[in-house]
């Protein structure tokens, strides 16, 4: 109302665009490839209450084969009131090269949501250490290799 007792009404009508990622994002990282390795993104809470957000990891872009066996983590995470809690994806790439990714963390009773940016680069990978097989002559020696494979897919090996 204004001083002279009338009011003004106005009707409003907009959209809202996206937000932009989170101030921390890009997080970047340069790790050797063919070995598993730990990124952490920090998920805030800005609720005075807990809230439990749903987890989505959609890799724009990867050197790799299966775009889903590089970057794995839970479902959902819980973060307490007021809280900053790390979220940890495992990143495991096979050959060197660039992972492009975004992560978004939704709660799913408000649809408000957090969203990161992740750029990723695997080097070349270390240097394993060569196995000896050191026997007294005429005695059988064994030494077991685990050999897993992480695709979904069957894979074929040749040995030498």
């Amino acid at each position: 109302p204004l001083p002279d007792g009338t009011a003004k009404l106005y009707k409003l009508a907009g959209k809202a665009s996206a937000p932009n990622p989170e101030a921390a994002s890009p997080i970047t990282e340069t790790v050797p490839a063919k070995k598993a390795h730990t990124v952490r993104v920090p998920v805030r809470n800005w609720l005075k209450e807990p809230q439990r957000f749903k987890v989505d990891i959609k890799v724009n872009s990867t050197a790799e084969i299966d775009d889903d066996m590089v970057l794995k983590g839970l479902e959902t995470i819980d973060v307490p009131a007021l809280k900053t809690k790390d979220f940890k994806l495992v990143y495991h790439p096979f050959q060197p090269g660039a992972t492009s990714a975004k992560v978004t963390f939704t709660n799913e009773e408000t649809q408000e949501y957090l969203l990161y940016e992740l750029q990723l680069n695997a080097g070349d990978p270390v240097e394993t250490v060569p196995i000896r097989l050191d026997a007294i002559v005429r005695q059988k020696f064994v030494h077991h290799i685990p050999v897993e494979n992480p695709f979904n897919s069957e894979v074929t090996l040749s040995v030498q």
